[in-house]
């Protein structure tokens, strides 16, 4: 019980630096999260602390092969917030290298694989799940040309409030 008010104090306190504008604004490729040789895929928990609050994850939705390939990470919002969170911990942490950043594929949401599902979830839920997978970096031009390539009409890029 008492690790569990430790942690939640822990976390408060986080929430409340992110809000001072203590946090990185910049979640552009980050190569010391990329993995040199393996697809390296993780999980992470947003949750909006308030109703309103911003997921602040800018993606490009890939709905043939089942993915939203995300293009930025905004400051201020839920998303944001984690990665600060994320970044607190050690760079051999596991727990670091599971910072959301530009290139990133987003396979699941709340447990929905359906494109259209997931933008959904991203736009409607107080608590977000994600399943995400990071190729290496020899991996990321290809993933990348196949994410912008013209199905039938070009993918917009979308903002999940």
């Amino acid at each position: 019980m008492l690790a569990l008010k430790e942690m939640e104090r822990f976390k408060e306190q986080l929430r409340h630096d992110f809000e001072l504008g203590n946090a990185p604004t910049d979640f552009s490729l980050n190569p010391e999260l990329l993995e040199k040789d393996r697809v390296f895929q993780f999980g992470a928990v947003l949750h909006r602390s308030k109703t309103g609050m911003k997921v602040g994850l800018q993606y490009r939705p890939v709905a043939n092969l089942k993915f939203l390939s995300v293009l930025a990470v905004k400051p201020g919002g839920v998303c944001a917030q984690y990665n600060w969170e994320m970044s607190q911990h050690s760079r051999e942490s596991q727990l670091f290298q599971r910072q959301i950043m530009a290139g990133d594929e987003v396979i699941c949401v709340n447990g929905r694989t359906d494109v259209d599902d997931m933008k959904r979830v991203l736009l409607e839920e107080p608590m977000i799940i994600l399943r995400i997978k990071r190729y290496p970096i020899s991996e990321r031009p290809a993933r990348e040309a196949l994410a912008s390539q013209k199905v039938v009409a070009p993918a917009p890029i979308q903002d999940a409030h």
